[in-house]
């Protein structure tokens, strides 16, 4: 995806650049009809399902390149923005993460940009007065697409989610850390950007460095960096050659964030529980806001694990462990899939992960996690 700006367009006009498979003029916006609508979500799920592109609205063209502005007002910029927006959030499935809508002006004349990624959730198929279809932009023209080619992208897909769920199995081992965790009983919460899949999104360890202190949790009594075989680490200073917390930002487009959670009372092996969900909200919330810092985008897959349970109590209640203590649950315990549509819109994390602390806490006897508040949001007592 480009930045765009007034130079860049007034660049694409007086060079009189031509059509192609990732670039299309049309003079005039979508009008609100159902016609409209349908041919705008029919070019946006085209170019998702190819290699992404820009529609630039405001631009004659002439015999198939760019002409001229076409003379576009928009009184109300933001308005056009949001209906459109509106248009692609209804109209197409599964929803097209990461597309932009922006205008620029020059002289007397608007030109608004809708820039749409290559979708690795594709393919997408657009709907319009109850039916559907799945097309792809082929150079300069969009097509439906095929038995077979519907078939290969669908399995595109899932072989890129087979290879992060992979992923995921190895991380949550604790097998190749850049360094030992504290014995005992470890969460890991692991986020996965889908385009890292098959590298077309990795993370450069550098640009990873210069944001290392934005994934030090506040318990954490400060912390350091470090560069690695697997890209960069950020961890908890005070632990010493064994850790009791770091954050793993993986070179090939994945983040992982680990903490032991133990006490010992009375000489019962406990896990605090409420300190285990503060630590998996908080990762979660942050490893969201770290990979959009430093330029993840689109969808993600989001993991929580516990592993290195037997032996340990589950201590409720309390935040520090001296409340109720339930008897040991399974050996490891995985939170179901968490699925991240937008990495930059990502929604209320607390929504999206509540039935898998349920899960949990059934795990270890009780109903559901007692520790959301009415509005769902995370509120331990």
């Amino acid at each position: 995806m480009l930045n765009w700006d007034a130079t860049r367009v007034a660049t694409i006009i007086n060079a009189g650049a031509p059509e192609g498979q990732a670039l299309e003029f049309k003079a005039e916006l979508p009008d609100p009809s159902d016609r409209g609508k349908a041919e705008f979500l029919k070019d946006v799920s085209a170019l998702a399902n190819a290699s992404g592109g820009a529609i630039l609205f405001g631009i004659a063209e002439k015999r198939g390149a760019a002409d001229s502005l076409s003379g576009l007002r928009l009184h109300d910029a933001d308005a056009e923005i949001r209906r459109l927006s509106q248009v692609l959030e209804t109209g197409v499935e599964p929803r097209i993460a990461g597309v932009s809508l922006a205008t620029v002006s020059l002289g007397d004349s608007d030109v608004l940009i809708v820039d749409v990624p290559e979708s690795l959730d594709a393919p997408h198929r657009y709907l319009f007065n109850g039916h559907s279809k799945f097309v792809q932009r082929m150079g300069t023209h969009t097509s439906e697409l095929s038995y077979e080619q519907l078939r290969a992208a669908f399995t595109r897909t899932s072989a890129r989610i087979e290879k992060l769920r992979n992923q995921w199995k190895e991380q949550v081992t604790l097998e190749n850390l850049w360094r030992p965790m504290i014995a005992g009983p470890v969460g890991v919460v692991r986020l996965a950007s889908l385009m890292s899949a098959d590298e077309r999104q990795v993370i450069d360890p550098k640009v990873a460095y210069e944001h290392w202190s934005e994934l030090i949790f506040p318990d954490w009594g400060g912390g350091s960096p470090a560069f690695n075989y697997e890209g960069v680490v950020a961890y908890q200073s005070r632990s010493g050659d064994q850790q009791s917390a770091l954050v793993q930002v993986n070179r090939h487009g994945s983040i992982a964030a680990y903490r032991t959670a133990r006490l010992l009372i009375d000489d019962r092996p406990l896990i605090p529980s409420v300190v285990v969900g503060d630590f998996i909200i908080q990762a979660a919330k942050k490893l969201i806001e770290f990979s959009v810092a430093i330029g993840l985008r689109g969808s993600a897959l989001l993991n929580v694990g516990l592993v290195r349970l037997s032996g340990f109590e589950f201590a409720t209640r309390d935040r520090y462990g001296f409340g109720s203590h339930l008897g040991a649950g399974p050996g490891e315990i995985y939170m179901p899939e968490f699925w991240i549509d937008d990495l930059e819109n990502p929604g209320v994390i607390d929504h999206l992960m509540r039935p898998g602390f349920d899960l949990v806490w059934q795990s270890f006897g009780w109903a559901e996690c007692p520790e959301f508040n009415a509005d769902g949001l995370w509120s331990p007592k």
